[in-house]
């Protein structure tokens, strides 16, 4: 799970490469963020040539956990790492391309453009 203070990895090519979680948006006062939660985030490195800077505050989207997640037919899926992909204004995502799996249950938040981005849905 994705809570305050959590480093997490930067899937697609918007230039940065980790980013630190800030704040989960639409919680509780300490609940963590699951996949498809969008959360506050602080770029804590970032290439020279992207679209987002050092130390900006932006949006993100979970899209992966290395927690498990239950489905309904009653497997468990997980990952080895917590990944990110960054978001504009319009909850639209920043960049063109999204590197390695995402998890299918985005498909339920509604994040259709994300999963066109996507290579791999797991």
């Amino acid at each position: 799970m994705v809570s305050f203070l959590t480093r997490i990895k930067v899937l697609d090519n918007s230039g940065a490469r980790s980013i630190q979680c800030i704040r989960v948006l639409g919680g509780f006062k300490n609940n963590p963020a699951k996949v498809g939660d969008i959360v506050v985030v602080s770029v804590k490195k970032a290439t020279s040539k992207g679209k987002v800077k050092k130390g900006e505050v932006k949006k993100a989207l979970i899209v992966r956990l290395n927690n498990n997640i239950k489905r309904k037919d009653g497997h468990y899926v997980s990952f080895d790492s917590s990944a990110a992909i960054i978001l504009n204004e319009q909850m639209l995502p920043i960049a063109s391309r999204i590197m390695g799996p995402i998890s299918s249950e985005l498909r339920k938040k509604r994040f259709m453009k994300v999963l066109s981005l996507a290579k791999r849905i797991i």
